[in-house]
Parts: C-alpha cells; sequence; structure tokens
C-alpha cells in the first residue's frame, strides 16, 4: 500500500491483475459463442443467400474460437487460484 496526501493506492497483485484477464477471455467467448448460435438459427431459415456452406464455415469458425477462448478462461481461473 502507498499513502499520499489522503488517498491510499493499493498495489495490484497477480491474481488482482489477472481477474480482468479471465473475464475478458470468457466474455469473448461467450460472445463468440452467441455469435455461432445466430448462424446456426440462420441455417434453419430458408433462404438462398448466403448459401448454406457459407453459414455451416462462419458457425464452426465462430464456435470454435468461442469454445477455445471460454477454455483458455477456464484454465486460467483454475491456474490463478
Amino acid at each position: 500500500m502507498i499513502a499520499t496526501a489522503n488517498h491510499v493506492h493499493h498495489r495490484n497483485t497477480w491474481g488482482e491483475a489477472m481477474v480482468g484477464v479471465i473475464t475478458f477471455f470468457i466474455v469473448v467467448g461467450i460472445l463468440l459463442l452467441l455469435g455461432m448460435l445466430f448462424f446456426i438459427l440462420e441455417l434453419l431459415r430458408p433462404r438462398a443467400y448466403p448459401p448454406k456452406r457459407i453459414l455451416q464455415a462462419r458457425a464452426k469458425t465462430l464456435g470454435g474460437a468461442g469454445f477455445l477462448f471460454c477454455f483458455f478462461g477456464i484454465i486460467l481461473a483454475i491456474l490463478t487460484k
């Protein structure tokens, strides 16, 4: 703790700083998974454009990235406890 004038500043420890990083990874992962869900729902609608293979590719990409972000965030959360 550093005391200056009437303010007390706390220095962040490694664990406190990692909370923001972990939260970032999990929130981005959830957003990517929601994007995957959007494209899966678009696949169920009858339409000609964009082609289904394009929607499937987008859903796979967002789903894979979302899974990796969530997985990495959870691993960091476990390791920093």
